[in-house]
């Protein structure tokens, strides 16, 4: 059947319009005349509606759809929905505290907005804003390191978003992250640990079984040196009581970022920690620890002995700290902290100023003594 006019009146108004209908290659189509590349161009003239017959007839011979689906726009939450948060879910071991929590304060902010429309600009005014918001956990402004780690999420969307041809640049580029306050790294003295663990013990007397959970959890990570993170998740499969060592798992990859396989190392088992990991090993579940943190029972106790503001992190420190004082080599810290050379062990060491002194002090007694001896 040929292109065909049709009216009806609507509004007091009578109204035409040109349709087709026709019948190919088992494909059947009755539709107001328009053309199939362009659906929203309507056809106006008895001509316009016939090539546009032509053009869906030879589309419906090639097999072919008629009308081009709609396609939706790449909006930011359609991306992140689609295609980057799967990945991140997928790919990022912490993700649940990394780019999940980040999300949430980019979605409402660039949800609807075109990816490939969003300015420096646009980000810039993000970065503003986050830096004045009211942290609800501490009362006070969100710190700068927070800020740009939300800055560098969305930087990976973004890069993400050119390896897919949505963009040609990455905003994110041209925004400065805010300048993070520099912190002296501390290790944690005999003394001091000796009164968090006391701490510890008048805690448990006066209240739970936990605090001794929390005791363990201070000297296995000043023994042994183990990042936080591969303690709360170590499996009780990777201790060995018979063999006097842990297998210590690892996901950090450094700055080269080549690599997302776990990489693992053996840490022996001091006579110290071996009663902490003994008691640990009887509690129900796969876990060594049962929680996956103590940070609101470690801000208790440094806060309770005047060492306010000293991180879990540094325990680690500590005991590099403790094994160079020792005489532990260089290569030997290396491997039991895991670095995959001596020189990240660098970044690790503090110098004990009094000790430096004291050897200068023997080193230039020595040689006084060896200048009287040969001139005698």
């Amino acid at each position: 059947m040929p292109v065909f006019e049709r009216e009806w009146v609507s509004g007091g108004k009578t109204k035409t319009a040109w349709y087709w209908k026709f019948q190919i290659n088992g494909v059947e189509s009755y539709s107001r005349a328009r053309n199939p590349d362009n659906p929203k161009q309507k056809a106006r003239t008895k001509n316009e509606a016939k090539a546009f017959e032509a053009r869906a007839i030879e589309l419906a011979i090639r097999g072919e759809p008629i009308f081009k689906p709609r396609v939706k726009p790449w909006t930011f939450e359609r991306f992140v929905e689609e295609r980057y948060r799967p990945l991140a879910e997928e790919n990022h071991r912490h993700y649940r505290h990394g780019a999940k929590w980040a999300l949430k304060l980019l979605l409402p902010e660039f949800g609807d907005k075109l990816i490939a429309d969003i300015s420096p600009f646009e980000i810039e005014a993000f970065k503003q804003r986050q830096k004045k918001r009211k942290n609800e956990r501490t009362d006070g402004t969100v710190k700068p390191k927070t800020v740009n780690n939300i800055l560098d999420c969305l930087s990976s969307i973004f890069t993400l978003a050119i390896a897919e041809g949505l963009r040609t640049t990455n905003p994110c580029a041209s925004v400065m992250r805010l300048e993070v306050g520099r912190f002296t790294k501390q290790v944690l003295s005999r003394e001091d640990e000796q009164r968090l663990l006391e701490a510890c013990r008048r805690q448990r007397r006066n209240s739970s079984n936990e605090w001794h959970e929390v005791e363990a959890a201070i000297v296995i990570l000043v023994e042994g040196g183990l990042r936080p993170r591969e303690f709360f998740a170590m499996q009780k499969s990777q201790v060995d009581i018979a063999g006097r060592r842990v297998e210590v798992i690892s996901y950090k990859r450094g700055r080269r970022r080549t690599s997302a396989q776990p990489k693992t190392r053996i840490v022996p088992i001091s006579d110290r920690a071996l009663p902490y990991y003994k008691a640990l090993l009887k509690l129900p579940g796969d876990k060594v620890y049962p929680r996956d943190s103590i940070r609101g029972a470690w801000k208790t106790l440094t806060e309770e002995v005047g060492l306010a503001g000293f991180w879990l992190r540094w325990l680690r420190d500590t005991a590099k700290h403790r094994w160079e004082l020792a005489g532990f080599g260089p290569f030997e810290i290396a491997l039991l902290m895991g670095h995959s050379s001596p020189h990240m062990t660098m970044s690790y060491s503090l110098l004990d100023h009094e000790r430096a002194r004291e050897l200068m002090v023997e080193t230039n007694v020595a040689k006084t003594l060896q200048i009287t001896a040969r001139r005698a």
